[in-house]
């Protein structure tokens, strides 16, 4: 009891499993793959001391409920590097916000909101100082999109 009695990779089924504690042994026709729980995620290792291997996108909650964060990173064992991060939120006047980072790039998306709708978005190049949260520099003026929708009933 308390045992997965499926495991899925990357959408496809392992038929053959063996679950221990926080360790699958995943069985093929000519592979054995291990994978270790971090959290609510299984990950891939080559070698028993190895850190895990497999990239991974880890997620902040898993309510999506805001404040949401996306990490993509090559080792999930490493809290230090990601390779993209994204960022959703609220701010101040209701505006959904995307924070998309790069590296010292980020891409600061505003969607203007009218009754849970985006009526316009709003993109803000910028660069990030050494410490990755303050804005070194912006990009001049933001892209701007307009939305329109249509309703019809049934």
């Amino acid at each position: 009891m308390g045992h997965p009695y499926e495991f899925i990779n990357h959408g496809s089924r392992i038929n053959r499993f063996y679950y221990a504690g926080d360790t699958v042994i995943a069985v093929g026709n000519h592979s054995r793959d291990r994978y270790i729980r971090k959290g609510r995620v299984f990950h891939k290792v080559n070698k028993p001391n190895d850190k895990l291997s497999s990239p991974a996108t880890i997620y902040s909650n898993t309510n999506w409920e805001l404040l949401f964060t996306i990490h993509y990173k090559e080792h999930p064992d490493d809290d230090e590097i990601n390779i993209m991060t994204e960022s959703f939120f609220k701010d101040e006047q209701g505006n959904l916000i995307l924070d998309k980072t790069v590296g010292a790039r980020r891409d600061h998306l505003v969607f203007n909101m009218e009754n849970g709708l985006p009526l316009s978005l709003s993109i803000f190049k910028q660069f990030l100082a050494a410490d990755k949260k303050s804005v070194k520099e912006s990009g001049p003026e933001p892209d701007l999109l307009n939305f329109s929708f249509e309703y019809f009933e049934k």
